[in-house]
């Protein structure tokens, strides 16, 4: 361990009060509560897509594949249709315009992400980025900082 670990800050060591600050945000799997619930209680349902048959509104959709296939190219190209309401390659758009969140922690928003978009034709006033969370300078990822975010906007 780093000689810091072991110094004294009141009654903890520097290294236990590191470890109790990372865990604060744990939630105890004993705490945890399954709630189990019978198929024939429920209705199905339909499934609303943004892109039919593709993308679904209120799913997780991934798009996983090696560097340099076009995932990054694609979810633009997505974002922007769904900014102007744009129909999709292979079907009719039927919900309007909508807003997007992009959060990227790879290109920069000034010489690669909006000029991307502006090629895409997006209407760029519905597409709100959130970059890396850094620390001077560093990026400093977001897995541990989702829990404290609160989106806030001051469009319609």
């Amino acid at each position: 361990m780093r000689p810091k670990w072991d110094e004294h800050r009141g009654e903890q060591t520097y290294g236990e009060m590191t470890i109790a600050k990372a865990l604060s945000g744990v939630v105890s799997a004993s705490s945890l509560q399954s709630v189990l619930t019978t198929l024939s209680s429920m209705e199905p349902e339909a499934i609303e897509w943004l892109w039919p048959e593709k993308i679904p509104f209120g799913k997780l959709s991934l798009f996983v594949g090696n560097p340099g296939l076009g995932k990054s190219f694609v979810s633009l190209d997505i974002a922007a249709r769904a900014s102007r309401g744009l129909n999709w390659p292979d079907a009719k758009n039927t919900v309007p315009p909508l807003a997007t969140i992009l959060v990227s922690s790879e290109d920069d928003p000034n010489d690669t992400i909006l000029p991307r978009f502006i090629a895409c034709g997006a209407d760029t006033s519905k597409i709100h980025y959130v970059n890396c969370p850094r620390v001077s300078r560093k990026c400093v990822g977001f897995s541990h900082h989702w829990r404290r975010w609160h989106v806030t906007t001051t469009s319609p």
